[in-house]
């Protein structure tokens, strides 16, 4: 049945997840020793040096592969120009042609190099993904997509919808606009530098300008895919050590201003990250409470929210301030969110605590109850009780 439903699970997948499944199930096991999602414990020194050296020289090597790519395409155009001078059929042909290949192998090994780094980090933080069961085929394609950088599904939950707050239009320029900017960031390098360096630089010579800039960018993706992955691989350990504690015995409209809380946070950060899937699942678990209309309607839960007295409306905030950070970021819709559930708590904004619980989440120490929930400061995270700061500072 297992195998069954893990096949269920891969067809939903498109072409280049499915290819980056195999991969990282082709590299083997990621917890030989047997360790479970259950057990918990913390993550030593030394593991804490393996995982850093893992981003040092998978960050390095995104570097070395990008500025490779972009001394072949730049060696092409010198060639290109020299020889084809006046053709530009042919000098587009083998420029082109070269950047094509180049690109093609940089792009190969960064996403074969990226998922090997996952994997690595599985082991380390004791994520196990093989051999596949429902839960791990989950996991894994989880971080398959940090690896490969491909944007979580938004419609893995029936309930909530993280694109309903934003346009079409504007979902649309957004992609574009990610994707564009590597090319922007060329081309204005190379503008810069014809005009305040080389004025009467040739063409081709000017190809050499996004060697520093390809290679400076694929270490910044490269940084920011490892802290990603990182988060995933932590993230539903830490939520299953803090949140039963917030969940037991809550009334039913408690519970239901909190799940409603989660989808708002979707919603307002325009994503459904897998740790907030995660969430609202063992939510619906623990309280037995399932919020089918409206769950991620900024109203509604601001109308559930006044309706409740103020000790469940600071369960309610704790748990808000707990799926803003969970992602390892914090977006300005999810700001605009807490800043309207806090007048209606009657409290002030709190820019420099929720920064703080941020921290404290990217540590492994939980995250801290700000609003009168259930205490979880101290309380270290199963399997990866270690500083997300050694990989990344603040995405605020």
């Amino acid at each position: 049945m297992a195998e069954k439903e893990t096949m269920i699970i891969e067809s939903r997948a498109g072409p280049l997840e499915k290819i980056g499944h195999a991969v990282l199930r082709r590299m083997g096991r990621t917890c030989p020793h047997g360790v479970t999602w259950d057990e918990q414990r913390v993550l030593t020194a030394d593991e804490q040096a393996q995982l850093k050296m893992i981003a040092r020289w998978t960050v390095v090597r995104a570097g070395l592969a990008g500025a490779l790519s972009a001394i072949i395409a730049a060696v092409a155009a010198v060639y290109a120009e020299g020889v084809f001078s006046g053709h530009a059929l042919n000098y587009w042909l083998v420029f082109g042609g070269m950047s094509l290949v180049a690109a093609t192998f940089e792009v190969g090994f960064l996403y074969y190099d990226a998922l090997r780094a996952v994997h690595r980090i599985s082991s380390v933080c004791d994520v196990e993904l093989f051999p596949e069961n429902e839960e791990r085929s989950r996991m894994a394609g989880v971080m398959v997509r940090a690896a490969m950088e491909l944007p979580n599904p938004p419609d893995r939950d029936p309930y909530v919808n993280p694109f309903r707050q934003a346009s079409k239009l504007r979902v649309l320029t957004g992609e574009l606009l990610y994707k564009g900017k590597i090319l922007a960031t060329n081309a204005l390098a190379k503008v810069l530098v014809r005009k305040i360096f080389i004025r009467g630089a040739a063409r081709a010579w000017l190809e050499f300008v996004a060697v520093p800039v390809t290679a400076v960018w694929n270490a910044v993706v490269c940084f920011w895919v490892l802290r990603q992955a990182r988060i995933r691989a932590i993230g539903p350990s830490a939520l299953l050590q803090v949140l039963p504690d917030r969940l037991s015995q809550l009334e039913a409209k408690v519970a239901q201003a909190a799940q409603r809380a989660v989808g708002c946070c979707v919603s307002a950060s325009r994503d459904l990250h897998p740790n907030h899937r995660c969430m609202l699942e063992m939510m619906r678990k623990h309280t037995t409470v399932m919020v089918t209309d409206l769950a991620d309607d900024h109203e509604e839960f601001l109308r559930n929210l006044a309706a409740l007295n103020q000790h469940g409306r600071g369960i309610v905030l704790d748990i808000l301030v707990l799926a803003i950070v969970v992602d390892g970021r914090i977006s300005q819709g999810e700001k605009l969110l807490l800043q309207d559930a806090l007048k209606v708590h009657g409290a002030d904004p709190v820019d420099d605590r929720l920064r703080q619980a941020l921290h404290s989440f990217r540590r492994g120490h939980g995250v801290p109850s700000l609003y009168g929930g259930t205490q979880s400061e101290g309380a270290h995270t199963p399997q990866a009780s270690v500083g997300m700061d050694d990989l990344a500072g603040d995405e605020a």
